[in-house]
């Protein structure tokens, strides 16, 4: 949900790490409201994907491109295991 946030502009709650006391950017409570919002499957079934901003692509693919790669390793190590049973 973070991603979505980032990709729809929603700002994220500013929070302290419990322990150290830095500051860090909180989507739960931002995604809690939009996954209640009346509204929000329409504004991802009409979200403009062909004019999203560079700065937003860049901040999705630093930060959750990598994350794909793994689960994706994950996946294939899952399925090569499993062809064996």
């Amino acid at each position: 949900m973070e991603a979505v946030c980032i990709m729809l502009s929603i700002k994220p709650e500013r929070k302290p790490e419990p322990g150290t006391g830095r500051m860090f950017d909180d989507f739960w409570g931002p995604s809690v409201k939009l996954l209640g919002d009346m509204k929000f499957l329409l504004q991802l079934k009409n979200y403009e994907k062909d004019n999203i901003p560079p700065a937003t692509i860049k901040r999705i693919r630093d930060k959750y491109v990598r994350l794909i790669c793994l689960v994706t390793d994950a996946e294939e190590i899952c399925t090569f295991h499993m062809s064996g049973v």
